[in-house]
């Protein structure tokens, strides 16, 4: 059926009040009651099943099937006005928030989000501001006396992801969570009211990214993430807050996500766990499903500092009659003053391998066995034995000691207690 409108129809932004009491922080608000409709005209909102139609009933799991985010259509017909009332006024009222939770956001096109049949459109932002509950939207038209005529509109359910004053309504704030049975749109006078169950609402899924840092000092707010798809065209990467450890993208309708990270420098993937989250390395897998009892999704994302490996050799030279090895000194590695895991160690040719996150570290030795001297360092280790360990690479650090040479004193003495005057050094020793 090709529905037409023969209206002029003109938005008022003005407080009136729907329900008991002001919003807080709102005051001189006073009931205006603008309605000079008759009682005969019809408010319908759209069914989506079994047969897409308006009708004059409520909307239920047995007759509507509307996601969080998308616009019910409304219609309110006025056929047959006669021309000597305009302009008729009256006011929209709809169930808005009640504590937290939101219902109706705002008014939008009929047609937002389901095609219902074409007419003319109201349209609204978020409406002029009346009761602590309910919100109002005051329309004007003049009727051309047409017999068929119709007033259309749209009912946002409110989604999670909506902005509502500068912030995000928030998980299990939207339309589907609005508390009791019945979230109404309504004509203030004549008094006309048309609802749907919150229950029958489908709630879209939520997939929350968790970050855990097992190794180093980096916290887990400076990890972002990346969604794939992102049908709610979020700004990417996504960080957690100053202190928070997690992420959350919500308003999700059914489908597979992948979820990727931007991490620190030197920082690296370790391992990922989840709740309907799998992984293939450090790419995240989320299924997630829109419903009335939606399937939401948790990847955990575990990172700790990149590791390399150090290798520290001992090197001795038996080469004047010695007889220690390698495992006869004592090595050290430290960073700073600390010793790292496994150290001091004894000594190895082969060298002792040390697995350490990327930084800075100092190779040394206890004091050298008597009859051995070092001769130095060599490898990647500087004259003092400063090294850096780099992400995924072995350095190596070789301490080389060699035994000294045996040496005899001989002392030549010179008495000359009897006029001799004979030096040591008049003496030849062989």
């Amino acid at each position: 059926m090709n529905r037409t409108v023969a209206l002029s129809l003109t938005t008022l932004l003005l407080l009136v009040a729907c329900d008991t009491g002001p919003e807080p922080g709102i005051t001189g608000i006073s009931a205006v009651v603008v309605a000079n409709l008759p009682s005969s005209v019809g408010l319908q909102q759209w069914e989506t099943k079994p047969a897409a139609d308006f009708v004059n009933g409520n909307l239920g799991a047995n007759n509507s099937d509307y996601s969080e985010g998308e616009s019910v259509p409304f219609q309110l017909d006025v056929g047959g006005l006669s021309t000597a009332g305009n302009p008729y006024t009256f006011s929209i009222c709809r169930d808005f928030s009640n504590g937290t939770k939101r219902g109706y956001l705002f008014l939008a096109s009929f047609n937002t989000s389901r095609a219902a049949d074409p007419g003319g459109t109201i349209t609204s932002t978020s409406g002029p501001i009346s009761g602590v509950n309910e919100r109002e939207t005051i329309i004007s038209i003049n009727s051309s006396g047409a017999a068929t005529a119709f007033v259309l509109w749209g009912g946002h359910l409110a989604s999670p992801i909506d902005i509502f004053e500068t912030q995000q309504v928030g998980a299990g704030n939207g339309a589907a969570s609005f508390p009791g049975s019945s979230l109404h749109m309504s004509l203030l006078s004549p008094s006309k009211d048309r609802s749907i169950n919150p229950a029958a609402i489908i709630q879209l899924a939520t997939i929350t990214v968790q970050k855990i840092v097992d190794l180093g000092s980096a916290t887990p707010d400076k990890f972002c993430f990346n969604i794939s798809a992102n049908p709610n065209s979020e700004t990417l990467p996504k960080c957690p807050p100053s202190g928070g450890n997690s992420v959350t993208f919500l308003s999700l309708p059914t489908g597979s996500y992948t979820i990727t990270e931007t991490s620190p420098a030197d920082y690296a993937f370790a391992s990922g766990s989840g709740t309907n989250c799998t992984f293939s390395g450090s790419t995240a897998t989320a299924s997630a499903t829109a419903a009335t009892t939606p399937t939401n999704a948790t990847c955990v994302f575990h990172n700790g500092l990149r590791t390399g490996t150090l290798r520290v050799k001992k090197h001795v030279v038996n080469d004047n009659g010695g007889a220690k090895s390698a495992a006869d000194f004592q090595l050290h590695v430290k960073s700073g003053v600390t010793e790292v895991t496994g150290s001091p160690a004894a000594g190895s040719e082969t060298g002792t391998v040390y697995t350490l996150t990327v930084g800075s570290y100092v190779v040394s030795e206890d004091g050298a066995p008597t009859g051995y001297a070092q001769t130095g360092f060599s490898g990647d280790c500087n004259s003092t034995g400063a090294v850096t360990v780099v992400a995924g690479a072995e350095k190596t650090c070789t301490i080389t000691n060699d035994d000294v040479a045996a040496q005899l004193t001989v002392i030549k003495h010179v008495v000359n207690s009897f006029g001799g005057t004979a030096t040591a050094a008049d003496f030849t020793m062989s």
